[in-house]
């Protein structure tokens, strides 16, 4: 009896010995909602990775177009791509469902309206591996109607530690964005914040305390598309406010660095450059005059729990924008919109967008 119950704890922890070895290496995980005209491209761009040993885990987020059979069709074809269907919950919701089926060691995100080189993954697996990093990192190719914008970030592939890091997103060096990096696993531990865009910076500022060492190449294997029908681009009263409660997240980073040299002017001054760029947005994007008030004054009113620097600390045009902001919304509304009246050159680059 007591053989029998040794051979078949053996045998159960073979079982489990076996099961490990079958999980994927990398999980690359993709929210999906209503872009049937990008996301065979993406999911070919998958498909072609030259480091083989991964899974694709696709979480339709409630789509009413035909990107649910899209994502059927690939997984039918290659065993490799998991579908799941669910109603709409937003991009944050669909990245925690896509999190939670993931069985990779290492966690990449890929947008579904993008795509990526052959040997982009091969390329981040190695640099965590060949450096012992907890994330991985390489450029991005911004990617307009006829143009496009590399960002390296750096001259050479270069390995910074966590202090760094944190520096580096919090003053905008390297992008705050998932879908260039690969990750560690258990240096994921915080969840997306549902219902919130820029869902990104806002996990940044938590996973970055468990973060010791990150690997970057500079070479640009990412291509990220610029479009008006992304989710960052619709909603500019919502998403727009998701975006200045980000920037607040992102210097709340700075807080685990006890010799960060970061100032609390440079904190203000950042944030009170971010208020204005965020309603600047919704004065010129948003259509319903009513949605429009109410966007600027909830960002007007979160604003001023935050001081504003003396003018010697920020810059002269962005220090009077906030200040009116602060105090006069209206006239915040309509300087901005007569500004972009003249604002050609913005203008012509929207017409570069996607969509």
């Amino acid at each position: 009896m007591i053989k029998l119950l040794i051979i078949k704890k053996i045998i159960n922890f073979a079982a489990q010995i076996i099961k490990q070895m079958e999980k994927p290496l990398i999980s690359i995980l993709v929210p999906i909602y209503n872009v049937e005209m990008y996301l065979k491209e993406c999911l070919d761009s998958i498909k072609a990775q030259t480091f083989s040993d991964w899974e694709c885990v696709l979480v339709d987020d409630g789509s009413t177009d035909s990107s649910p059979a899209i994502c059927d069709e690939y997984a039918e074809a290659d065993g490799r791509f998991k579908v799941i269907h669910q109603k709409n919950g937003g991009v944050s919701n669909a990245r925690n469902t896509a999190l939670k089926m993931a069985e990779g060691k290492f966690i990449g995100w890929t947008d579904p309206d993008d795509w990526i080189e052959p040997s982009m993954y091969e390329t981040l697996y190695n640099l965590i591996i060949e450096n012992d990093a907890d994330i991985s990192m390489v450029g991005v190719i911004k990617e307009y109607r006829g143009r496009q914008s590399i960002k390296h970030y750096v001259r050479q592939r270069k390995v910074i530690d966590g202090k760094e890091t944190i520096r580096g997103i919090g003053l905008g060096k390297f992008p705050s964005y998932m879908c260039n990096k690969l990750h560690k696993r258990e240096i994921i531990t915080t969840s997306f914040p549902d219902g919130r865009t820029f869902e990104d910076m806002f996990v940044y500022g938590q996973w970055l305390k468990n973060v010791n060492k990150v690997a970057i190449d500079p070479t640009p294997l990412y291509h990220y598309r610029m479009r008006i029908g992304s989710i960052t681009h619709t909603n500019p009263s919502k998403n727009r406010y998701d975006f200045f409660l980000s920037c607040i997240e992102r210097m709340k980073m700075f807080d685990y660095i006890q010799d960060s040299n970061i100032s609390q002017d440079w904190k203000n001054a950042y944030i009170n450059k971010s208020a204005v760029l965020a309603a600047k947005r919704i004065a010129r994007e948003e259509k319903n005059e009513e949605v429009r008030q109410e966007g600027i004054q909830r960002i007007s009113n979160k604003l001023n729990e935050y001081r504003l620097p003396s003018l010697l600390k920020m810059n002269p045009k962005y220090w009077l924008r906030a200040k009116l902001l602060r105090t006069n919304t209206k006239s915040f509304i309509n300087l901005m919109r007569v500004v972009h009246f003249f604002d050609f050159d913005t203008k012509s680059r929207a017409k570069r967008y996607y969509d």
